[in-house]
């Protein structure tokens, strides 16, 4: 109501009592259609493909899977908003580009030559518009990407980390139960000799070595796999300040 509109809004599928998610983009967009809006979420009670059907406006609605990092929001939240204002600029422009046709349409048409500049200065104007939408898009795409590798490779990363404190505590016990071994093989020395050989089938000394080798080079993908995501989140950001 004061023409100072938001660019972009958050908001959850389930929000009881009330509306829900789908209601509320409705009633905002009756509002304001130029927003942006971020469905944020980890079920719904309807497919995505209705949720779409029903806005039908999917080049102004995201959908941001929970769990989600900070990081993820406030990357969405920079592109989306330079993203509204790059259509604001664009038809700022455009309306500015209308008006000086038209105040200049008399001096057009007594010389062609000045008719000449004005079309010239019309594809310019437009060729710049269609690029910084090429280069929103990329960002974007860049943004999606990053988002879908990320979830996955979070819980890998968490997972790894339990993995890795559970292989300590089964070495810690392996070296228990070697520890007793001399103990066995004075009382229980059939018991002794089954572990004696077991422990040579399986080769437990190369295990024992070669666990923490596969381990580490593991993590080490993930580390790299986890620095490519950031990179893409990174290329994401639109700085004006960055070529």
């Amino acid at each position: 109501a004061a023409d100072d509109p938001f660019a972009v809004a958050f908001l959850d599928m389930r929000m009881p009592p009330g509306w829900d998610g789908v209601e509320t983009i409705e009633r905002l967009w009756q509002a304001d259609e130029r927003l942006q809006v971020v469905i944020c979420t980890a079920y719904s009670d309807t497919s995505w493909d209705e949720v779409l059907g029903r806005l039908d406006v999917r080049d102004r609605l995201l959908i941001l899977k929970k769990p989600f990092d900070a990081i993820e929001v406030c990357q969405l939240a920079n592109t989306l908003t330079v993203k509204w204002q790059m259509t604001e600029q664009a038809a700022e422009l455009l309306t500015l580009l209308e008006q000086t046709v038209r105040e200049r349409t008399s001096e057009i048409m007594r010389t062609n030559e000045a008719l000449q500049t004005e079309i010239s200065e019309r594809k310019h104007l437009e060729g710049q518009l269609i690029q910084s939408e090429k280069l929103a898009s990329i960002g974007q795409l860049a943004a999606g990407v990053a988002h879908e590798i990320n979830n996955p490779i979070g819980y890998i990363f968490s997972n790894f980390g339990t993995l890795e404190h559970y292989l300590e505590q089964l070495f810690e016990m392996l070296g228990a139960y070697e520890h007793a071994e001399k103990s066995i093989a004075a009382t229980v020395p059939d018991i002794a000799a089954k572990l004696r050989d077991l422990r040579k089938q399986v080769d437990l000394e190369f295990l024992k070595e070669d666990i923490p080798v596969l381990m580490r080079e593991s993590r080490q993908g993930i580390v790299r796999v986890r620095q490519i995501v950031q990179d893409l989140k990174d290329f994401s950001h639109v700085d004006s300040t960055q070529e």
